[in-house]
Order: structure tokens, then C-alpha cells, then sequence
């Protein structure tokens, strides 16, 4: 497991939470 991946993964789970989230 790279960490530069998972580092990426979460922030591209992160953003797509903080736009999708308040809105549902």
C-alpha cells in the first residue's frame, strides 16, 4: 500500500463528502 495513494484516496473521499454531505 502506498501512502501518496491512500493520502489521495481520502482527500478525493473527503472532497466528494464535504460537497455531497450538507446538501442530502
Amino acid at each position: 500500500m502506498d501512502y501518496h495513494r491512500a493520502a489521495n484516496l481520502e482527500v478525493r473521499i473527503a472532497r466528494i463528502f464535504n460537497t455531497y454531505g450538507p446538501r442530502m
